[in-house]
């Protein structure tokens, strides 16, 4: 008999809760990753570099998008072991999932 892994299928979406940014006002992202497949899927590498983004001013120079912002993550599958893990303030998301 020949043993075959099943194929990984991951899906990773990033949506946010309204179209256009206004400043002084709050914006909610929501990244979702899912393993769609019924196999294991390990070490993969999740990227969110937020300190990273910039901004055009009216000034015609850049800046940081964001002064501020806060981490909070959750899983479905308590298998699921995510390092460093994703909370706090400031953070970039920058993890390992395995």
């Amino acid at each position: 008999a020949t043993l075959l892994a099943m194929p990984e299928s991951v899906k990773l979406e990033k949506t946010v809760d309204d179209e256009f940014y206004r400043p002084g006002e709050s914006v909610t992202y929501h990244v979702v990753l899912t393993n769609e497949s019924g196999s294991f899927t390990e070490e993969m590498v999740l990227k969110d570099l937020i300190s990273e983004l910039k901004v055009n001013t009216i000034n015609d120079t850049q800046a940081e998008a964001f002064t501020s912002w806060r981490m909070t993550s959750s899983y479905n599958d308590e298998r699921t072991i995510v390092l460093p893990q994703i909370q706090g303030d400031n953070l970039d998301v920058n993890s390992r999932v395995i």
